[in-house]
């Protein structure tokens, strides 16, 4: 079963989105926002980011046909480049759904660093200078990886749960973090005007 946004915010039952932690936002909850932030173990090093509408919206129109829009539009995307490069993507869309939430090692994606990719990345056409043109706060100069969280208290659970496989893998893989630079981009501002 692989999870679409589309289907779970307009068709799934009350049950499913129980089971799935899915919320309804009508605004960005600053102390919401701060309590994910407080999940994030002191030992990790991060910039966190809190993306506007506008940005997401660029962000999203940023893919070059439907397939990628839809992609770049999901809540929780995962996104690992090796300079400018966009080596890995990951999305909610593209785990496998279960009653208890989400499966993002399907076929041991997240066994290796870099994780193996959910989407051929070669139709994508994605770069990180496009990321940091939309999201200027994003900056790599000195580190040979950068990844980027994308997350909403929209789906709090399931962002909890794909943040902790973002950091099994690294630590399992024994990735310094000289190695990388990490964003979480919160899309609470967007996600909030999504009926």
């Amino acid at each position: 079963m692989i999870l679409f946004f589309s289907s779970i915010t307009s068709s799934c039952s009350f049950l499913l989105k129980k089971s799935y932690g899915i919320n309804d936002l009508t605004s960005f909850d600053k102390e919401n926002y701060e309590d994910f932030l407080a999940f994030i173990p002191d030992t990790i090093n991060y910039i966190s980011i809190i993306s506007s509408k506008e940005q997401f919206r660029s962000k999203i129109e940023s893919g070059i046909d439907n397939n990628n829009k839809n992609d770049f539009g999901q809540p929780i995307q995962i996104l690992y480049f090796n300079e400018d490069s966009l080596i890995s993507f990951h999305a909610n869309c593209h785990a496998k759904g279960s009653l208890r939430g989400l499966d993002w090692n399907i076929n041991n994606r997240f066994e290796s660093f870099v994780p193996i990719s959910a989407v051929p990345i070669k139709h994508l056409d994605y770069t990180l200078n496009k990321t940091t043109y939309i999201y200027p706060e994003i900056k790599n100069k000195d580190k040979k990886y950068t990844i980027i969280f994308f997350w909403t208290n929209m789906m709090t659970k399931l962002s909890k749960e794909a943040f902790k496989i973002v950091m099994k893998n690294l630590s399992d893989n024994n990735i310094d973090k000289s190695q990388y630079s990490l964003y979480i981009v919160n899309t609470d501002y967007y996600f909030s005007t999504i009926k």
